[in-house]
């Protein structure tokens, strides 16, 4: 089958490197080309005009003249080109129609010398690129799938764009989210059910899950985890307050374990401070992925109570290392976590529900905490690169026998 699959890539240093452009769906069509089929993959690179930083690169590829050129990298046996494009306005995901034309012809020439004529499209991203996919689809009159992100969601709530919306709702074409959440969002901003459409999960490599005996898990000391970006939308200050009550009334032989970076880290060090909890919470900054992992093999609890969270493979990494696991409620991974099966859920910002979520996980005898520990690592082998490849890959299966036109 010819899978051809339309993304954008957005930019943000001042040299690009292809060879990372397809790490959004990469993993899915590395799959695809390992079980016999066709891919390639156009990414729309779409410059922001006015950041300076961007400007800086566009206008050094414009004195090499290698602003029109396309970049091919072949990893894993995926082609993949980069091709360069101008957004005008910030934060509007306006194109001018020329611009949008000759995009367009771009695409087509590359897929007619490859004498590549898709069998269906694959659209992530959208919303930012709707005029490129619709003309490619009435192009190549074949069967597409639209699959909308976390981005695209908040740009369709940020600027109401109904218009926009029906479009979407009227193409024709197969919609799918990459969250249960996302779906019920933008079938709110709708004000219409959806009842044809698909869950898209991310995928983690299944040779990075580590091996940890459940019984591994233990009270004295509790070790609790927290992996990703530090700023505000992660609530880890939220942690901390639950943490502060948690140890002065319950119990206080833990460590919260925080990896990672960003703006936000000072804030939550002061808070630390101010709370008097340096002896229970320590701060790593920038881990490796290896690193992550063997905090994860020896950690008891993770959590995080993010929001917005389109999905966060850190989730399934943590249940797959079997650590009881806290998300957030109403976000992405809500619907894989089944509070009080396979995990807890917390509302985002809610430090007295998480409170008693680490009350009820520390009151678990251990008949249900290995109970919910084996659910969790089967819930993990669920969401592999591999398992979640072959899902989509029956989803484009299913929509190609169809023969339904965007």
């Amino acid at each position: 089958m010819n899978i051809l699959v339309v993304t954008p890539y957005y930019p943000f240093d001042n040299d690009p490197q292809p060879e990372k452009t397809t790490k959004a769906i990469h993993y899915f069509a590395k799959e695809w080309v390992g079980n016999g089929n066709n891919v390639k993959v156009m990414h729309n690179y779409i410059n922001p005009f006015f950041h300076s930083r961007i400007v800086e690169n566009l206008f050094s590829y414009n004195k090499k003249g290698k602003i029109n050129k396309r970049i091919i990298t072949g990893i894993d046996g995926v082609t993949s080109y980069l091709l360069p494009m101008i957004r005008y306005i910030p934060r509007k995901n306006y194109l001018l129609k020329r611009d949008v034309n000759k995009q367009v012809k771009k695409i087509t020439i590359l897929l007619k010398e490859n004498n590549f004529i898709p069998d269906i499209i694959v659209c992530h991203f959208p919303v930012s690129q709707w005029e490129i996919y619709d003309h490619l689809v009435n192009e190549f009159n074949c069967p597409s799938i639209i699959t909308l992100h976390s981005s695209d969601i908040s740009y369709l709530e940020r600027t109401k764009n109904v218009k926009l919306i029906n479009k979407v709702l009227n193409k024709g074409c197969t919609i799918a989210f990459r969250s249960t959440s996302l779906r019920d969002k933008f079938s709110s901003m709708a004000n219409k059910e959806l009842k044809d459409n698909y869950i898209i999960y991310s995928g983690t490599p299944e040779r990075l899950f580590p091996i940890k005996s459940i019984d591994s898990y233990k009270k004295q000391p509790l070790n609790i985890l927290y992996v990703g970006m530090l700023n505000k939308q992660k609530n880890i200050h939220t942690i901390i307050e639950a943490l502060y009550e948690f140890k002065n009334r319950y119990y206080k032989d833990f460590i919260f374990h925080i990896v990672g970076i960003g703006n936000y880290e000072s804030t939550l060090k002061d808070l630390v401070k101010e709370l008097k909890m340096e002896e229970w919470i320590v701060f790593y900054g920038y881990c490796s992925r290896q690193e992550v992992m063997n905090h994860m093999v020896n950690s008891d609890i993770f959590v995080m109570i993010s929001s917005p969270e389109t999905f966060g493979l850190v989730y399934i990494e943590a249940m797959a290392s079997n650590c009881i696991v806290i998300g957030s409620k109403g976000e992405g991974i809500d619907g894989v976590i089944i509070n009080g099966q396979n995990g807890f859920l917390v509302k985002p910002g809610d430090s007295r529900m998480l409170l008693e979520t680490f009350v009820e996980i520390f009151k678990l005898n251990k008949h249900d905490k290995q109970s919910i520990l084996k659910a969790s690592k089967s819930t993990s082998l669920i969401y592999t690169e591999e398992s979640v490849a072959e899902r989509y890959m029956e989803i484009i299966k299913n929509v190609t026998s169809q023969g339904s036109r965007g």
